[in-house]
């Protein structure tokens, strides 16, 4: 049988035309680097990255950089000493507003029912104290904690803000809303009334308490009159002095600390719905 002839070997000219340089390298790998890197590149989702239902809970420290901030530090003392501050001086004026209301309602009850009309007027200024009160609880609290107010223009008149975690429904942001009427009596209105007559004015002298202690412990860094006794011995050592300051001082943080989470539950608990009792449209 008759073999075919093979073909001649192409000369080194004629391989170079055919097939170029590029072509006869061995295969790029650049498609699967980039695969490779790009997978390599993807990592597990963060603790705040799952934790954002509808996005409404991302907390104000996701967006800061990390790290000790010291102006951030400073800002955060001035705000908590403000707000006992601010808690001493909106306990004692409406525990005096309720009382005072209260009396003058009884008072002026027989006079052909002129102690209803009190009664109206001191709803309202309760109404005003309560969202004062909500205010002053959202300036110590991060976003996601903050009670939410409806818009000006809301048809409704409600007496309280309505504290609730955020929903969401059919992708739509179910806001907290205000809870009962402003014009009628009502259960809520009364918890008001007690809130702000006995509960607010134990919590004002608590944050009292505290401002207390931490001006006596500062008292002894910025004066040189200040004696300390221990077991009835007055300390002369200035570092078993300092050493009892800070103590107090920390003593006194961490009690600051205490009544003001006792403050914001009450605030939430008094002046807004229960979170159980949520609305959904």
């Amino acid at each position: 049988m008759a073999t075919r002839p093979s073909a001649p070997p192409l000369s080194p000219s004629t391989q170079a035309e055919c097939f170029p340089s590029d072509e006869r390298d061995e295969p790029s790998y650049t498609t699967s680097l980039h695969v490779e890197m790009n997978i390599s590149s993807l990592s597990a989702p963060t603790d705040s990255q799952m934790h954002r239902p509808g996005h409404s809970h991302l907390h104000s420290t996701d967006r800061r950089p990390a790290g000790f901030s010291m102006w951030e530090t400073l800002w955060t003392i001035a705000r908590v000493l403000s707000f006992h501050v601010a808690n001493i001086v909106l306990a004692f004026s409406s525990t005096m507003v309720v009382i005072v209301g209260v009396a003058l309602t009884v008072a002026l009850l027989p006079f052909c029912c002129f102690g209803v009309v009190i009664f109206r007027v001191l709803l309202r200024v309760a109404a005003s104290l309560c969202l004062a009160d909500a205010m002053l609880h959202n300036f110590l609290v991060d976003d996601e904690d903050k009670i939410q107010f409806p818009s000006p223009d809301d048809e409704r008149q409600p007496l309280l803000p309505v504290f609730q975690p955020h929903v969401i429904v059919y992708g739509v942001d179910q806001r907290p809303r205000f809870d009962a009427a402003i014009d009628q009596f009502s259960a809520r209105a009364g918890f008001a009334l007690v809130y702000l007559g006995s509960v607010k004015c134990v919590l004002g002298c608590l944050s009292l308490l505290g401002l207390g202690l931490l001006s006596i412990v500062l008292s002894v860094f910025f004066s040189d009159n200040v004696v300390i006794k221990l077991n009835g011995d007055v300390v002369e050592d200035s570092v078993t002095m300092y050493l009892v300051a800070l103590f107090g001082l920390g003593l006194a943080c961490a009690i600051l600390h205490v009544i003001g989470g006792f403050t914001l539950t009450a605030t939430r608990y008094f002046c807004c719905e229960d979170e159980s009792e949520m609305r959904v449209e």
